[in-house]
């Protein structure tokens, strides 16, 4: 099955990253953009969490494609998550790394 997201953004504080979560059948699969992928989609160490979200938001389609990417793949961590980060981006979408 593919994945559905649902509309519930959250900013994490510790460890500075943007949450979501998708739903692939009956399994609830959370997305994690961390740090490194919010700064290859410009933020700086200067934005706080409000905007660290509107750049998830302005940027959630390619974060969507890019987690159901990896979950297709299987790679989650541990914890059954799909975390998103500057690489995956760069590799993806072929933005330039920071």
């Amino acid at each position: 099955m593919s994945l559905r997201f649902v509309r519930d953004t959250v900013y994490l504080a510790e460890p500075d990253a943007v949450k979501t979560t998708a739903i692939d059948g009956s399994i609830v699969v959370p997305c994690v953009t961390t740090r490194s992928a919010l700064v290859v989609l410009g933020c700086t160490d200067e934005d706080g969490p409000e905007r660290r979200v509107q750049k998830f938001e302005h940027h959630r389609p390619m974060i969507e494609r890019a987690a159901a990417f990896k979950h297709r793949l299987g790679h989650h961590r541990n914890s059954g998550a799909v975390f998103i980060d500057g690489s995956d981006l760069c590799d993806l979408f072929g933005f330039e790394g920071t």
